[in-house]
């Protein structure tokens, strides 16, 4: 509660004024106030009157609000703080409270701020109260508060780390606790480094330009895989989304990183690469024909051998009739769908090569089972010919 300048002012015949004019003419201003207004006898602790903003606020019909008094528009818990203020005001002092509670015909409460005038009336003391409604103010104010909480507890919660940074400088205002357990600096150690002492050296030159055009406006975020050096200098492999914490027209000042660590996807993606680049390689020195058809006998792969000597970069997507049409098409095919429903078939089979020669081959055939997709079928097949050459 914080006292206002003192405002008292008198009326009475001496000034020589008409008192019916004045009368209303002070009704016709309080009226047409759009702030709610009532007018308060000191002495007796009653109402004179209120303008119908302040009777529509409270839901009270012209009636119904001649009868009630000053301590029926508050909750009865400040009662006794309103017969303070009815007592200040009687001693010719003028008051203003903030967020003072306004309890409705209907029980609700809505909150204002109330201004009170003190002056005198024919010999009579009155108050004359300003009634501000900030209920929608307050609201606000209270969403904000519940969402920055929100916002707190998702940003110390969060499963992922959360930083937020000075985009000038690249200096951590702030970082949650999965961060610090990330870089394993702790958040006081982060709040005197940048990212870019944090971040392996051979990435910033990815990273710094996409800073650059956040900061020009170019792009509105980005997202980026990049190393993180922790404190035990151990190097880490992390994936940041990033975005601007500046609104439009304003001067970028600070940027949110989200942070994953993605060590351990990195490291299986670089042994699944590993794995593919041996099978290649193997695929590629085998010194026999290999291949892989899925369920209709369409090839999906063939190695190096079978390129090789009859052209097999061709054969992707077709199977063995449109390849070798007539008898020997058919066969081939018929053993090949043999292999899938018994699992292996064995065969000896003889194909011209894009030499002209007829090369002969002993092929092992067999069912490739997939969980929850259609079964492939492999093939090896070792070159059986009399006076075979070199492969």
């Amino acid at each position: 509660m914080n006292k206002s300048r003192i405002i008292v002012f008198k009326i009475s015949k001496k000034n020589g004024l008409v008192m019916d004019d004045i009368y209303s003419s002070l009704r016709l201003l309080i009226e047409n106030s759009l702030d709610g207004i009532i007018v308060s006898d000191i002495d007796n602790k009653c109402f004179v009157m209120a303008n119908s903003v302040m009777k529509n606020w409270l839901g009270y019909t012209n009636d119904e609000f001649s009868k009630i008094l000053p301590k029926d528009i508050h909750p009865i818990e400040i009662k006794d703080y309103i017969n303070q203020q009815f007592e200040q005001f009687g001693k010719g002092s003028t008051n203003f409270i903030r967020e003072l509670p306004v309890l409705r015909k209907d029980g609700t409460i809505f909150y204002a701020d109330l201004s009170g005038i003190q002056y005198s009336l024919l010999d009579r003391t009155l108050v004359l109260g300003i009634f501000k409604d900030i209920t929608p103010r307050l609201l606000a104010e209270k969403e904000l508060r519940a969402s920055e909480r929100r916002f707190q507890l998702l940003f110390e919660q969060a499963a992922m780390g959360v930083a937020l940074l000075e985009t000038e400088t690249g200096y951590f205002l702030n970082v949650n606790k999965k961060f610090s357990q990330i870089t394993g600096y702790s958040i006081e150690e982060l709040s005197r480094t940048t990212i870019h002492q944090i971040t392996c050296i051979e990435d910033l030159e990815h990273d710094q330009p996409m800073i650059k055009q956040l900061l020009s406006g170019e792009i509105a975020e980005y997202h980026i895989e990049k190393r993180y050096i922790r404190k035990d200098n151990k190097l880490i492999w992390v994936r940041e989304s990033v975005s601007g914490m500046w609104k439009e027209n304003e001067e970028p000042h600070s940027h949110i990183a989200i942070v994953e660590d993605i060590s351990k996807r990195k490291e299986i993606e670089n042994q699944l690469a590993e794995s593919e680049e041996r099978f290649k390689l193997f695929m590629q020195y085998l010194p026999a024909a290999a291949y892989i058809k899925d369920q209709d006998g369409r090839a999906l792969f063939a190695n190096s051998y079978l390129d090789k000597y009859f052209g097999a970069k061709e054969w992707i997507g077709q199977d063995v009739r449109d390849l070798f049409p007539g008898e020997v098409g058919k066969a081939m095919y018929e053993a090949d769908m043999k292999a899938l429903e018994l699992g292996y078939q064995k065969v000896t089979e003889s194909l011209y090569a894009l030499d002209s020669k007829v090369r002969k081959y002993e092929t092992q055939k067999f069912r490739i089972p997939r969980k929850n997709k259609p079964d492939l079928l492999g093939g090896i097949s070792i070159e059986i010919s009399e006076n075979q050459t070199d492969t």
